[in-house]
């Protein structure tokens, strides 16, 4: 007979986890985008310049201008997930810094200032782990974060058991 453990702890997501895990949300959807800006911004400069190969020169220089300009663009992007990541964890900053992780045979739930919310390991669509922290998808856009910090090595292998089921 196996013995199941659960899992109690109070765990701490700082604004750093949330960034991160709001980056990694839409991470694929920039890499699309800027592949699409540099494929459409290429042919633009071909169809200006009439496809002229001959003029490397021309190339070279509206290619780094438009690396920069992507770059830029990444940076914008970036910055855009920070300030929304922040207005959204400032005013629940309570919430995320004073929560009870309940793992248990049933699934994970998660307790903070009266809220409650819980999921089923049949609801889990994807998990990933960082070195930092367990993400739990429970669709494309929407998850659970589990910071590691605090947990036993018994704990983390625990939790990898049950969310890889």
């Amino acid at each position: 007979m196996v013995i199941q453990m659960e899992i109690r702890k109070n765990i701490k997501v700082s604004l750093k986890d949330y960034f991160f895990f709001n980056l990694g949300l839409v991470k694929k959807t920039i890499i699309t985008y800027v592949i699409i800006l540099l494929f459409v911004c290429v042919a633009f400069n071909g169809i200006m310049n009439g496809f002229n190969f001959e003029s490397v020169d021309f190339w070279l220089k509206s290619l780094l201008f438009y690396g920069i300009g992507l770059i830029v663009l990444c940076g914008y992007f970036v910055l855009l997930i920070y300030f929304a990541s922040k207005k959204v964890y400032t005013p629940n900053k309570q919430y995320y810094e004073n929560m009870e992780l309940v793992i248990d045979d049933k699934g994970i739930h998660q307790y903070s200032n009266g809220a409650e919310s819980g999921l089923t390991y049949d609801q889990i669509f994807k998990s990933n782990e960082t070195r930092r922290v367990f993400i739990i998808l429970v669709g494309p856009r929407q998850g659970l974060l589990i910071p590691k910090k605090g947990f036993t090595l018994e704990e983390l292998e625990e939790i990898r058991k049950r969310i890889k089921k």
